[in-house]
């Protein structure tokens, strides 16, 4: 499933899926709070995550509600990785998994070893919830693709 911009330069994988509104779209002017409305506070932790790391500015609760899906796609329970020209990230080891990509190859982060480069523009990351992946990884996150085109 994808919610958000299937156009989207940039994309999240995650392994679950959340509750879908009825007459719901990724365009509407509330879809963040709809969305976070009809589900737990476990979707508001992974909106807020995905738009801390993807804010072009420190300002990202503005960019939560204003532009996180239409600037993001979130890839629920994958099959495949997504052709995209910006960041991809790999949201924990069920999602990994799902894809079916190793970790043999990645590149841990000096500062930082759950965050693991694959390539250029592809990280494996913890799931985005703040137990696992804290405001300090989230800023480390965001300085290391702070220099990757379309980022």
């Amino acid at each position: 499933m994808h919610i958000g911009n299937p156009a989207a330069q940039n994309l999240i994988y995650l392994p679950h899926s959340p509750i879908i509104p009825d007459h719901w779209s990724w365009q509407q002017s509330d879809a963040v709070e709809t969305l976070i409305s009809a589900n737990s506070n476990h979707w508001r932790k992974i909106m807020v995550i995905a738009a801390k790391i993807f804010s072009p500015d420190e300002d990202w609760r503005h960019f939560l509600y204003s532009d996180l899906l239409w600037k993001l796609c979130l890839c629920t329970e994958p099959s495949a990785q997504q052709p995209v020209d910006g960041i991809q990230l790999i949201s924990g080891k069920a999602a990994s998994d799902m894809l079916n990509v190793s970790t043999l190859k990645a590149t841990p982060l000096l500062l930082e070893p759950k965050l693991q480069q694959l390539n250029a523009k592809t990280w494996l990351v913890p799931y985005l919830d703040y137990r696992q992946f804290p405001d300090r990884m989230i800023a480390l996150l965001r300085q290391a693709i702070s220099g990757v085109s379309n980022a």
